[in-house]
This record gives structure tokens, sequence and C-alpha cells, in this order.
């Protein structure tokens, strides 16, 4: 009787041995494939250059970059083409924020720093973007400023690759190469400046209307 319960209880240990090994497996591939995807973001340098300049409309100010010290600069993302997008009215609650800042260096040229990406972008891999501008006196985001009578400006979505930051050596982050800059800032007057100006001219209509009885 003892070898057959000898037997059992090696049997009984080496079923054991493999549950234990196959739960630490387990437990080991999720907490790979968890930090994998933790890491799976791609890197962009939030910076223009002389070709790719914000500058006012041309029927403002000349159309010249605009000034140091004025101006907000913003990293709108997406991980996927939105296709198209209207930045001149609506919300922008729905977009991806991805960095802001108001380090203007000279006229129309910032650097704004690393931005990366949400892991919804593999390293290294493409995504979609677009860059806003905003005055930064009276504004505290781009839509009060673009709401509010400021001065506001934005490009197209574009496309743009991204750094992997887990390579080793890490590469320096992507160069925003299909920014092409922002030639559009302005202002839209606010509702009431509008409604005072439409009050007015009908004013005038009155008034040339009742010269002429």
């Amino acid at each position: 009787m003892i070898e057959p319960v000898k037997s059992e209880l090696l049997s009984n240990r080496t079923t054991q041995k493999h549950t234990i090994m196959k739960k630490v497996m387990t437990l080991l591939a999720c907490v790979l494939a968890s930090a994998y995807y933790t890491n799976a973001q791609g890197t962009v340098n939030f910076a223009n250059n002389a070709a790719s300049t914000i500058n006012y409309l041309p029927s403002v100010n000349g159309g010249v970059g605009v000034p140091v010290g004025q101006f907000t600069i913003g990293l709108l993302y997406w991980a996927t083409d939105p296709g198209a997008v209207n930045l001149a009215s609506g919300s922008l609650s729905a977009f991806n924020l991805l960095r802001s800042s108001a380090n203007f260096v000279s006229a129309g040229r910032f650097l704004g720093g690393v931005a990366t990406t949400p892991n919804t972008t593999s390293n290294g891999a493409n995504a979609w973007f677009a860059v806003i501008a905003w005055q930064t006196a009276g504004f505290a985001s781009y839509e009060a400023a673009r709401d509010g009578g400021g001065f506001f400006g934005y490009s197209s979505v574009f496309q743009n690759p991204t750094a992997n930051p887990n390579a080793s050596p890490p590469p320096t982050a992507a160069p925003l190469t299909g920014f092409l800059g922002i030639q559009n800032v302005s202002q839209v007057p606010e509702p009431s400046v509008i409604a005072l100006a439409v009050l007015g001219f009908g004013a005038l209509l009155l008034r040339r209307r009742m010269a002429h009885q």
C-alpha cells in the first residue's frame, strides 16, 4: 500500500507544480503585455521652423508673424484620420489637446517641447495632428479667444510620423514635417459688437429713409 500512496502524492505534487507554473506564466504574459501597451507611445517635437510660421491673415497687420509674448500655441492629436475637422467654430472638447505652450522665440516661431502621444499610437507610428494658436491676454483657451473677440488661428489636420522613445538608444522626437504653418490668425468680433453694428446700420437706414420723405 505504501508504493501506490507515494506515487499518488508525487503525481499530485507534479500536478500542483504544473498548475503554479501555468499561473506564473499567465501572470508574466499579462505584465509584459501591460508594459508593452503602456509604453506604446510616440513622440514629436512640438516646434516649427522658418517655413511653418504662425502668421496673421494677409489683410491683418500685413500678414506678419505673431509677436513674442502674446500668443499660446496648442497641439491637437488623433490616433486615426479624423477627416474634415471644423476648428473655426464648435467645441474642442472631443479633441485631445496633447500639449500647449507660450514659448515663442521670435515672431511666428515657437518651441513647445516634446509631446508624447497616448498609447493609442504605437511606438514610431503615424498619427494625425493640428496646431491652434490664440491670444493669451484675457483668454484662458482657444475657444475663449475665438468666441470672445480675441485673435486666433489654426492649421489643417496633417499626418506626421512619431519617434519611438523606447528604442535603444532613444532617438530625438520626430519633427512636425507635416505642419505647414498657420496663415489665418485674425479675430471675430464678439456677438455684442456685431449686434451693435447691426443696430447702428439699421438706424442709419431709417434716418436716410426719413430724410427722403
